[in-house]
């Protein structure tokens, strides 16, 4: 019980680095926060968003990815690895990610959005009939 309360509480003063912009302190407290509780998809998520806005893309794709091993079934997550699994080139990765979040959630307007937007990174002509 401990380690959770712990956990929870660096998340939380994490959160709230986050929202001051100071990065490189909340990936701090939640690498800590991950050590202490590793299989809470919120740390992983958390990380993620503050090792993008660290500039640290491959580290927060796999942070991202840990966060939807942790929950599989969690949309945002899902959608978070395969907008910057986009943004890293990884265009079949980010479509796969978004057809099983289709089946998984269907009619999520966000998977289905990203998908379309992936899908136009995979075929360029149809990105023009787009436009």
């Amino acid at each position: 019980m401990k380690e959770r309360d712990d956990a929870t509480a660096l998340v939380i003063e994490a959160a709230g680095l986050h929202a001051a912009g100071r990065q490189a302190d909340a990936i701090a407290l939640l690498i800590r926060a991950r050590a202490a509780q590793p299989g809470r998809a919120d740390v992983h998520f958390n990380l993620g968003r503050d090792l993008v806005a660290a500039g640290d893309l491959g580290a927060a794709l796999a942070a991202f990815e840990a966060a939807l091993a942790c929950r599989p079934d969690w949309a945002e997550a899902r959608l978070y690895l395969a907008a910057h699994s986009l943004e890293a080139g990884k265009v079949e990765a980010a479509i796969g990610l978004l057809e099983e979040g289709q089946r998984i959630h269907p009619g999520d307007a966000g998977i289905q959005a990203q998908l379309r937007v992936a899908r136009m990174r995979r075929e360029p002509a149809s990105r023009a009939n787009y436009e």
